[in-house]
């Protein structure tokens, strides 16, 4: 699952330009991405890229503060 802060419309358009497999959920007040540590204040224009491994038990098993979207597919799936 991803986070995105944009509205709903455009995160629809974008999954779908990209055929995304998962679910692509809209935080627009920005409260999951503060609480993560994606955004640094409420008007933030746009959130940092971050990664985090969440297990089936809820526990965060690993964080990646800095993403490159070129190369972090692999890095995840080497992880797995």
């Amino acid at each position: 699952m991803a986070v995105s802060t944009d509205a709903p419309a455009d995160n629809l358009e974008f999954a779908r330009k990209y055929r995304f497999n998962f679910p692509l959920l809209c935080d627009v007040d920005r409260e999951v991405s503060l609480a993560y540590g994606a955004c640094a204040f409420k008007q933030a224009y746009y959130a940092n890229r971050v990664t985090y491994i969440i297990d089936e038990m809820g526990t965060i098993s690993k964080v990646f503060g800095r993403v490159d979207p070129k190369t972090h597919a692999e890095e995840i799936l080497a992880l797995l």
